[in-house]
């Protein structure tokens, strides 16, 4: 995986929370998320438009969503919305943290020639690129 991008683990928490945890290869925080998000959705709001709701039929599915939304209380509302609010934050910082130490690690591994400005093959006692020597002396 190259470089995460934590705006876009934010962006896959805010479609459903987990996802973006599941981007950045988090699996068991992934699967922490989406458990603590169906179970505030399922202590907070209420259940009964959705029992009513058909599967086959998308629009009862949105009509369901509206009723519980309606139906909720403030502190039920508050509850979801933090829930998810947390997850979006986790997964951004998440993906932010890696990226930096990534980029730790990568400069910890770069080394440029003085004189070129060029990476070095650590392997080589000299620049392969305008053959400095590293201890200062042009090979020619």
């Amino acid at each position: 995986m190259g470089r995460p991008r934590p705006w876009l683990a934010a962006v896959l928490s805010m479609l459903y929370p987990g996802l973006g945890h599941a981007y950045l290869r988090e699996w068991v925080r992934s699967l922490l998320w989406i458990v603590l998000a169906v179970g505030a959705v399922a202590l907070a709001m209420p259940q009964d438009p959705v029992a009513d709701a058909s599967i086959t039929d998308p629009g009862s599915i949105v009509t369901a969503s509206n009723e519980m939304t309606a139906g909720a209380s403030t502190v039920g509302l508050a509850v979801v919305v933090s829930v998810f609010a947390a997850c979006v934050f986790d997964a951004y910082s998440l993906a932010r943290s890696n990226a930096r130490r990534q980029e730790r690690e990568a400069a910890a591994d770069y080394a440029e020639c003085p004189t070129c400005g060029r990476e070095l093959d650590p392997e080589l006692e000299f620049c392969h690129w305008c053959t400095t020597r590293l201890d200062g002396e042009s090979q020619d």
